[in-house]
């Protein structure tokens, strides 16, 4: 996993050798085999340190995550679905599906599943019985809370 320092230079989470809290909200990130030293948010240390794996375990054939696309501002588009290559499980106990575009399919909240069953899972919603059910009701949210708030978390 990495993290973006104040430079918005991206680090590896294994890179780093010590940590100093600052007591203002802030901590400061000595990296091993550098003299660098980063000073980023708290929570974004936290983030990161959260979303770093602890293990793997490989996901059951016809596991997807969903998401939508916009075809404008104004509307959406479809939906996709990325093979789910396998989960992992966070510091904070989340399991976090692993697409060929890394962990939670590079995006910066957790997307719903679909699960070989033809079920959807997702964080948000609980459960639904098919992706066009899931669809319907993901469309909807999105276009409840608009493209540029909804395009900053996928």
């Amino acid at each position: 996993m990495f993290f973006s320092g104040n430079d918005k230079k991206q680090y590896a989470v294994a890179d780093v050798g010590s940590v100093k809290d600052l007591g203002n909200g802030s901590v400061q990130i000595f990296l091993r085999n550098s003299d660098e030293e980063i000073i980023i948010d708290e929570a974004q240390w936290d983030r990161a340190l959260v979303r770093t794996p602890q293990s793997f375990v490989p996901a059951a054939p016809e596991t997807y995550v969903l998401g939508i696309w916009w075809a404008s501002e104004n509307e959406v588009g479809g939906y996709y679905k990325k093979a789910v290559m396998g989960w992992s499980i966070s510091g904070d106990g989340y399991l976090h599906p692993w697409t060929v575009d890394g962990v939670d399919d590079g995006r910066n909240d957790l997307p719903a599943i679909l699960q070989p069953d033809g079920q959807v899972e997702d964080p948000i919603d609980c459960r639904y019985e098919n992706v066009t059910e899931w669809y319907e009701g993901a469309k909807r949210k999105a276009l409840e809370i608009g493209y540029h708030h909804y395009a900053q978390f996928s």
